[in-house]
């Protein structure tokens, strides 16, 4: 996992990214291949930081496209 690029896609920096426990789940096409990775952070993380992420759902997780 490239943290300087995520931190950057997620619009927050690399040392609040690094301040976040989270876990990545991979979503695979029918060809077995990565096309999304799921972020999910956990519910005790700081608030101001999460806020600062657009597209976070109600369980403090976001899908990006690689």
């Amino acid at each position: 996992m490239n943290y300087p690029n995520l931190a950057k896609a997620l619009n927050i920096t690399l040392s609040e990214l690094e301040s976040l426990d989270f876990y990545n789940q991979e979503i695979f096409d029918e060809g077995g291949i990565v096309v999304k990775n799921k972020y999910t952070f956990n519910k005790n993380s700081p608030k101001e930081i999460l806020s600062k992420i657009k597209g976070l759902d109600e369980n403090n997780s976001i899908t990006l496209n690689v």
